[in-house]
């Protein structure tokens, strides 16, 4: 065993030959074809870089523009609410003129009917009082007349008022 860690010049002479031997071949035959693929594998890591870079400035540029929509998404909703509320106003404001005018209305009809109504019970109330004056009268003479002397005076008194009404004609 201590033949192994001992030197020699003939192992370190075939060793060195291996060596080179082993480096000349893989030169010829793997260098370059190593050296290919770490060059691809680094223009592979550039390319992804370069599209990672390109990738955060399009995801910035739509950070951005998606910002300025969703501005202009929120002044669109602050004017479709204002119009909104305008519009509600604008709809009370003129439920209320309407509703006033059917108030007016419905009062000015009922004053109608209660003139109307008013007007008809006074005649009606007229009418009655008419006929009671009328039959109050009727029994009235109907006492007075009973002897004939009253109902001839009744006749005389009541020919000299139309003689005088017709002599004024």
């Amino acid at each position: 065993m201590k033949e192994l860690f001992e030197f020699s010049f003939g192992t370190f002479f075939w060793h060195t030959i291996i060596l080179l031997s082993a480096m000349f071949i893989l030169r010829k035959y793997a260098w370059s074809t190593i050296l290919q693929v770490i060059q691809e594998q680094e223009d592979a890591y550039l390319q992804a870089d370069m599209q990672a870079k390109e990738a955060r400035k399009i995801t910035r540029k739509l950070h951005e523009q998606s910002g300025q929509i969703l501005e202009r998404a929120n002044v669109r909703s602050e004017r479709i609410l204002k119009s909104a509320i305008a519009t509600k106003k604008a709809l009370l404001e003129e439920a209320k003129t309407e509703a006033i005018q059917a108030k007016e209305l419905l009062l000015t009809n009922a004053k109608k009917t209660i003139a109307q109504e008013k007007e008809a019970s006074l005649v009606a109330l007229k009418q009655q009082i008419a006929l009671l004056a009328i039959q109050t009268t009727e029994k009235l003479l109907e006492r007075e007349l009973s002897e004939k002397n009253k109902q001839e005076a009744l006749l005389k008194m009541l020919i000299a008022e139309a003689d005088t009404n017709l002599c004024h004609l």
